[in-house]
């Protein structure tokens, strides 16, 4: 704050203002001295401009309070704030330097052809002032793209001093992304201003209106005109969450899109696992809605997953893309299934060996999770399995692998596994576990456990034809045909589900009624890739009667 200003304004008005806080024009000017303050201003009307420091300090003073005939503050740049903010002016377009001051001074005093200085001493050979006339826009309606910059105009005629614009989009003063150009009419002594407003819309500013704002002294509230914006843009998608029951026949999802114009072309939905991994492609109605096709109750479970809407409405995204995408997810809940190896059989196999341990597992899907698990004892679920010495029950979170629809996909499952400790001849048995979570039936689970007993060879039924599964030697003939020779015995190949690392081809020696102890080629572990049994074609006869295959005991 300048000395000037400390000594003459401050002094002066602030005596007046605490004896009468609204001054008017007349008792503000004569707070100094009236013909300094002409002729101040008039050096500012003369080209060039010629401005000493006594004369900044003068200015500076006389337009905080010209501007704010009410304030109770004397700092420059605070008075200034002040007025801009109640008046609803852009008070960044004067920057708080001397020189952005004394430009914006010369423009709102001389441009008009009024020196503020002298009319409020009443002098009357200067014109009085006039109102701007009502602006008018450059374009109507104000149609644009959300990527496209909006650029329009506001022009006002007839004012006295120079009109100044103000610009909002909805309650946003956006004045400082204009500029304005003036022109000064000779025979009416006015101007016109037009307006120029660059500015980068968003789709939050779709029906809002633009308004321009031209206002001078002689009308400082201004005279407007406004406009409505349309702003297109591509649309938002999205899809709700949705939760079914397994036995429900009517599944709709919905897409939900939010654009401008709201006018869409819906394409395929996809459907997803919970990382991604396509499962099925499906049509929608032009809505919008996919309607689920109805399946057996007890596959229902493979509808889970994400389902992905893809739409557009003709209008580009920021990224140059029509087509926009959302997603959301589809639960369904219903019965426990188990994850067998052979799609639909919910039984499995093992084997153990007796004074061993041996653990049984089953792999398990479940949405809402199992609240209930019992392993049974026995075909007929004769015993109830309880954690003890024998048993031990357990439970491991785990991705397994399933099928939905055909497609694989890795699921967020659980590994049920339970374990039997020194096995007896009595624990080879049928066990079944059983699931339940409060939707379907309990579901079940059978694992028939098999004593992994020594391989042994044994004559073929006649009357009964083993199946593949069960046979763990079984006959080549290819051998004795590539050598060109008749097959007086058979090469039996050893299965890989004959393999254990406690049997070997030794165990095969000892039975002398069939097998000759130089007709075993290796003494391996069992499943060597190379290691044949040969028969001794001094028994021939159980050739003739079909050949020979090994199983387990």
């Amino acid at each position: 704050m300048t000395a000037f200003y400390r000594a003459n304004v401050y002094h002066s008005c602030s005596r007046q203002h605490r004896s009468q806080p609204k001054l008017n024009n007349i008792k503000i000017i004569f707070s100094w001295d009236r013909n300094d303050v002409t002729e101040v201003f008039k050096r500012l009307s003369r080209k060039p401009v010629l401005v000493s420091d006594a004369d900044m300090e003068l200015i500076e003073a006389f337009v905080v309070v010209m501007y704010d005939r009410t304030t109770t503050t004397f700092d420059i740049n605070e008075s200034r704030l002040e007025l801009f903010a109640r008046k609803r002016r852009q008070f960044d377009t004067i920057r708080p330097t001397r020189a952005a001051l004394l430009d914006h001074t010369k423009l709102a005093t001389y441009r008009g052809g009024h020196v503020w200085g002298q009319a409020v001493t009443h002098d009357q050979n200067l014109p009085s002032p006039v109102k701007p006339l009502a602006p008018v826009f450059d374009r109507d309606p104000v149609i644009l793209k959300e990527t496209e910059s909006l650029k329009i105009s506001c022009t006002s005629t007839g004012s006295r001093p120079a009109a100044l614009f103000n610009w909002f989009i909805g309650n946003k003063n956006i004045t400082f992304y204009s500029t304005q150009t003036f022109a000064y009419e000779v025979t009416t002594d006015t101007w016109t201003i037009t307006s120029v407003l660059t500015y980068t819309v968003v789709r939050q500013n779709n029906g809002q209106s633009i308004t321009c704002i031209a206002s001078n002294e002689a009308d400082p509230i201004g005279i407007s005109d406004s406009q409505w914006i349309q702003v297109q843009y591509a649309p938002k998608i999205y899809v709700n969450n949705m939760t079914f029951n397994q036995l429900e026949n009517l599944r709709v999802i919905s897409c939900i899109a939010s654009g401008n114009p709201s006018i869409y072309t819906y394409y395929q939905w996809k459907h997803t696992s919970a990382n991604g991994k396509l499962i099925r492609e499906m049509k929608g109605n032009r809505n919008g809605e996919l309607e689920l096709p109805l399946s057996d109750s007890y596959d229902s479970y493979q509808d889970n997953g994400i389902y992905v809407c893809k739409a557009g409405n003709g209008i580009q995204d920021k990224n140059g893309t029509i087509e926009q995408t959302g997603y959301g997810f589809v639960t369904i809940n219903a019965q426990p299934v188990f994850m067998s190896s052979i799609k639909g059989v919910n039984k499995s196999t093992m084997h153990g060996e007796i004074g061993r341990a041996v653990e049984l597992t089953a792999k398990v899907y479940s949405i809402p999770k199992y609240d209930s698990v019992t392993w049974y004892r026995g075909i007929n679920k004769e015993l109830q399995i309880i954690h003890s010495q024998k048993y031990s029950l357990s439970e491991t979170a785990v991705i397994v692998k399933g099928y939905f629809y055909d497609t694989e996909v890795d699921l967020d499952g659980f590994i049920l596994t339970l374990k039997v400790n020194n096995l007896t001849t009595d624990d080879f048995t049928t066990y079944t576990v059983q699931l339940e979570n409060n939707v379907g039936s309990p579901a079940e689970y059978v694992v028939t456990l098999e004593h992994l007993g020594r391989c042994k060879l044994e004559k073929k039924p006649d009357s009964k034809t083993k199946t593949e599964s069960d046979i763990h030697f079984y006959q080549n003939q290819e051998f004795a045909t590539r050598e060109n020779r008749e097959p007086k015995y058979e090469d039996l190949n050893l299965r890989a589900d004959c393999q254990d690392q406690h049997t070997t081809y030794d165990s095969l020696k000892n039975d002398k009624s069939a097998v000759m102890q130089n007709g075993i080629n290796s003494v391996t572990k069992m499943g060597g890739a190379k290691s044949k049994l040969n028969i001794d074609e001094s028994h021939g006869e159980y050739v003739n009667q079909g050949g020979y295959y090994l199983n387990v005991l």
